[in-house]
């Protein structure tokens, strides 16, 4: 009986770890990287720039498995949080691209740049990327 529950632990432990992508872990807005592209922006106000300044910094996405949510830094509590699930619909060197689909969204495609050991979401529509690094 201690063999089959020892077995039981160890296959699904290695089912686990065979599902975890590069996104693994929490990544966190970076407000200095998203400031500096955004400082010669002809698009956004400086109310907006003002309210952005503020904000930049607490926005957190978790990748588990096929899992992801998001939360803000300070103001939530993240166990408390619903999980949705994202598939990577296409990645290579430069970019990927993720599905996400939640009680919100459905299947709804983002597609992300790296931009060295940070990405940045794909928007022309807000007048500035932002930049999400991986907390250690």
């Amino acid at each position: 009986m201690r063999y089959m529950l020892f077995l039981s632990v160890l296959v699904l432990s290695a089912y686990g770890a065979s599902h975890q992508t590069f996104l693994e872990g929490e990544w966190r807005s970076n407000k200095d990287l998203t400031v500096a592209g955004f400082e010669a922006s002809e698009t956004l106000t400086d109310e907006k720039k003002k309210f952005l300044l503020k904000e930049l910094g607490k926005l957190t996405l978790v990748f588990k498995g096929n899992k992801t949510r998001v939360y803000f830094k300070g103001e939530e509590e993240p166990r408390d949080l619903e999980w949705g699930e994202f598939r990577i619909v296409n990645s290579s060197e430069h970019s990927f691209t993720l599905s996400i689909t939640n009680s919100l969204i459905d299947g709804k495609k983002f597609s992300y740049t790296w931009a060295d050991d940070c990405f940045y979401l794909n928007s022309t529509e807000w007048g500035f990327h932002e930049y999400f690094c991986k907390l250690q």
